[in-house]
């Protein structure tokens, strides 16, 4: 997301966040970036969002059905992300506004690229994605960006082996090593 204070970029994402959390209807929202900076916080928390000071790089274990809202999070937060709820029901529960995965899958360079895209690449042929428009004002704050969705119809479609092994850890990002 970054800083809602010093980027008009993270403005517009959060900006995106509020109309999709309207549509939630009341489902509580917590928001993190390690970039965050105590008027971030208060920004956050003034929309009615609970700002997160737990950096779990990712590894979030889905067990119930979750929005994750990740706009031009690094790969590694993605593998992470998909690695912690491997399991053909589990990741089900992912619901993710993010980074469209085919952008990920063309610029996976070299062994660390790959490494950290292996989960969108089992998973691409199951994923439903939805662009999300682009917002005329602000192009870059949400290019790329898409619904994904992981039905267990399509998830079943999948060659058995998919989900017989773990896609293997990522790399740590060099933006990921940066905010610790």
């Amino acid at each position: 997301l970054g800083s809602p204070t010093k980027s008009e970029n993270a403005r517009v994402q959060l900006a995106f966040l509020c109309v999709v959390a309207k549509g939630l209807e009341g489902v509580p929202v917590e928001v993190y970036d390690p970039v965050f900076s105590q008027k971030d916080e208060e920004v956050i928390k003034s929309l009615g969002f609970t700002p997160s000071s737990l950096n779990l790089e990712g590894k979030h274990p889905t067990p119930h059905p979750t929005l994750y809202y990740m706009p031009h999070c690094c790969r590694s937060l993605y593998a992470n992300l998909l690695n912690t709820n491997w399991s053909p029901t589990v990741i089900t529960n992912l619901t993710i506004i993010g980074n469209a995965f085919t952008m990920y899958l063309l610029n996976a360079i070299g062994k660390d690229g790959r490494k950290s895209t292996e989960a969108m690449r089992r998973l691409a042929p199951a994923t439903v994605t939805t662009p999300i428009p682009v917002y005329p004002k602000h192009p870059e704050a949400l290019s790329d960006t898409a619904l994904m969705i992981f039905p267990l119809e399509k998830i079943l479609e999948l060659p058995q082996q998919t989900f017989a092994s773990r896609p293997p850890d990522p790399t740590l990002d060099h933006e990921l090593a940066r905010r610790k």
